[in-house]
């Protein structure tokens, strides 16, 4: 992997900024309106859900717990602890899902997100 010169100065800003995520990560952790009905939805059609992120297994096991208890839990999440850091926008996370819910084919996945940018890109397709 190659590092940049000041690579160092980052890796010191974010040490300094995961504690502060943690702290506060659970107040941003509520699904977003319509989800938990959509999943529900989703799943009486047969279908699995699977999720990925770029927060750490830490981050997420903070996140996954509000989110059950307000009606959200896929069948499985993965962060880029799971795949050696090879994060977004790679597509290795994506895989760790196709095999832990046994889908053999890329054809029967559809990955949807959740930001302004990618609904900006469902809306203009």
């Amino acid at each position: 992997m190659h590092r940049v010169e000041d690579e160092p100065d980052v890796d010191q800003l974010y040490s300094r900024f995961e504690p502060l995520l943690m702290e506060s990560i659970a107040e941003y952790a509520s699904p977003l309106p319509g989800v938990v009905e959509t999943v529900r939805m989703l799943r009486l059609k047969g279908l699995k859900i699977g999720s990925t992120t770029g927060y750490t297994d830490s981050m997420m096991a903070l996140v996954a717990e509000v989110a059950m208890a307000k009606g959200y839990s896929p069948d499985i999440w993965v962060t880029p602890d799971s795949t050696s850091s090879c994060g977004r926008p790679r597509p290795y996370m994506i895989f760790k899902n196709m095999e832990a819910l046994r889908l053999s084919s890329t054809w029967s996945v559809v990955k949807l997100g959740d930001t302004i940018t990618d609904i900006k890109r469902i809306s203009l397709s």
